[in-house]
């Protein structure tokens, strides 16, 4: 199995994008956590730890791109992003659970959510494209 690395950098390739050193630092941060990042900790987190000096615009504009090809997403609930952790069938649904004291942030996929939104489809006769679920509360650690 590909590591988050791995399978980002493959996707980048595979759409015709380059891998610059910017790139490559933000995805190697985005790698290294389970939290949701903003753009100015993504920038501040290169230079610590990759001595890359990236601007919030810049960083902004790889996570568009990486946006775009679901390798990362929004998290609303602590307004950063996370590297998406979903399996390939399930990527245009994100359930995060969200510590709101560390603001870790955990993924999970669940059979009864899907059934649910199909139901809600069928009833009020519109075509889900896309959804996405973020409970909020403590998690193991911080009870």
């Amino acid at each position: 199995m590909l590591t988050y690395t791995e399978f980002a950098l493959a996707n980048l390739k595979k759409e015709g994008y380059k891998i610059t050193g910017p790139r490559m630092a933000v995805i190697e941060v985005l790698a290294k956590t389970s939290r949701s990042l903003s753009p100015y900790k993504i920038s501040e987190i290169a230079l610590q730890k990759h001595q890359i000096n990236l601007d919030t615009v810049t960083v902004y504009r790889i996570i568009q791109v990486m946006e775009k090809l679901e390798l990362v997403h929004k998290v609303h609930g602590v307004e950063g992003y996370i590297r998406c952790e979903v399996k390939k069938e399930d990527k245009d649904c994100h359930h995060s659970f969200i510590c709101r004291k560390c603001k870790k942030v955990q993924e999970f996929t669940g059979e009864n959510l899907d059934a649910f939104v199909k139901q809600m489809e069928k009833m009020h006769r519109f075509k889900v494209e896309k959804h996405q679920l973020e409970l909020s509360g403590l998690c193991k650690k911080c009870k």
